[in-house]
């Protein structure tokens, strides 16, 4: 009898740490699926100091750091899922390729694309890869100036916006306040909206405080008249609402601007849900058309861009996707300029690394371009806006620079770039 008693004492032992680790897989597992990242890696990574080693534990890991836009810590850690036994999922050979991209293992990342698009044969991506682009990421480069803006902070700023004379962009910056929530996706302070003159290297930026709520405020876009915004908001409605998974989505907004010039009169727009997120609106020239991307149900990716009607009386027409232009991955951060043509950030499309800009015709089908260096770069870059004049504008990116993410202004040196070209041969 003792001996059973033994053996059920051992069994114990080792049996309840056992149990904890994967109790804390499932809760990582867990706040993965709510885009709770930074939870995530702070449950996963104590386990790696602990000797824990798993393909599962990995990739979750890196898919987290993926998420934060943490490229290098990313490939570090699907280095370590593919030393592992077992065939990965296709997706983590596009987001290895990806990750390695940004510490300049191009050979390495081109290879694993390769194997992407076998893996992955009928998708967009994976044609865009195996047509005369494959195994290599755009290699034209732009004649662009890029300088990185001198109003940046040690965390993320990031979605600028032209209104009058001013640039206003969303910041998780620190200005003092007595508390500020904690946005769970990477542990930065939810973002608010400021504005400065990006001409003047002494002004301090000034926060927009009716547009400001206790959580993300980002993404702005102003009519010409400058008394309408459009701009992206967490879900946010006499209390903050989360969806059946306990995940607050995005809802794009709509202000006025009064007499006084105070912004009054936030709405939702109608075809926002508390189900899944909408964001990013920009503007055609005409202001008759809303873009905006979203990973509402029917789209193709991750995150597809989108497209509605704005009627005169300010009501919306019906939500048209934009499937042709769309991949399984990620399209986001519209801008339409006064020209007509559509910029959007991309990583489903063959480029740099991350997020990469790429510029089309919308209503042609037309192909899409790469803008090239050194506008993109092998990390993310995203949110770009164009001035009228089509010669100068502003875009964020996260590569080394003051914070998280930064904004950088460019100025176009020659009226023709050299972009490389990706014909979309799957329409």
């Amino acid at each position: 009898m003792k001996k059973f008693y033994y053996y059920f004492l051992i069994l114990g032992i080792f049996w309840s740490p056992l149990y904890a680790q994967e109790k804390k897989m499932e809760r990582a597992a867990e706040a993965i699926a709510n885009n709770s990242y930074a939870e995530a890696k702070e449950i996963l990574w104590p386990m790696t100091k602990k000797g824990r080693q798993s393909a599962e534990l990995y990739a979750q890991l890196a898919d987290s750091y993926y998420a934060m836009g943490e490229l290098p810590k990313a490939a570090f850690w699907y280095q370590k899922q593919f030393f592992q036994e077992g065939e990965p999922e296709a997706e983590a050979y596009f987001r290895y390729a990806h990750s390695l991209k940004s510490i300049g293992n191009t050979t390495k990342a081109d290879s694993l694309m390769n194997i992407f698009a076998r893996k992955a044969r009928g998708q967009k991506r994976a044609a865009l890869i195996e047509s005369r682009f494959a195994g290599k990421a755009a290699e034209g480069t732009t004649s662009y100036e890029v300088k990185i803006m001198p109003f940046n902070s040690e965390r993320s700023d990031y979605a600028p916006a032209f209104y009058q004379e001013k640039l206003v962009f969303a910041s998780a910056r620190d200005t003092g306040n007595f508390y500020k929530r904690i946005h769970k996706w990477d542990h930065e302070f939810f973002t608010d909206f400021y504005s400065t003159d990006p001409e003047s290297h002494s002004s301090e930026p000034e926060k927009i405080p009716e547009l400001n709520s206790n959580f993300h405020e980002s993404t702005a876009v102003f009519t010409k008249d400058g008394k309408t915004v459009y701009f992206t908001r967490n879900n946010y409605e006499r209390g903050r609402k989360r969806d059946a998974k306990g995940v607050t989505r995005l809802k794009i907004y709509r202000a006025e601007l009064d007499s006084h010039g105070k912004w009054q009169n936030i709405e939702a727009l109608p075809f926002n849900s508390s189900s899944y997120s909408v964001a990013h609106p920009a503007l055609n020239a005409e202001e008759d058309q809303l873009f905006f991307a979203s990973d509402m149900p029917g789209g193709k990716g991750q995150s597809d861009l989108y497209v509605v009607a704005i009627h005169p009386d300010g009501s919306f027409g019906p939500v048209k996707n934009l499937a042709h232009l769309n991949t399984e991955a990620r399209e986001t951060f519209p801008f339409m300029s006064t020209s007509g043509i559509l910029y959007f950030a991309s990583d489903g499309y063959p480029g740099y690394g991350g997020l990469d800009i790429f510029k089309t015709t919308p209503e042609l089908e037309s192909s899409v371009e790469n803008l090239g260096k050194p506008v993109n770069s092998k990390f993310d870059d995203f949110s770009l806006i164009l001035d009228p004049s089509g010669e100068t504008g502003y875009f964020a990116s996260n590569r080394p620079g003051t914070g998280s993410d930064d904004i950088y202004s460019f100025r176009k040196l020659e009226k023709s770039p050299n972009c490389e070209r990706h014909q979309d041969e799957m329409e």
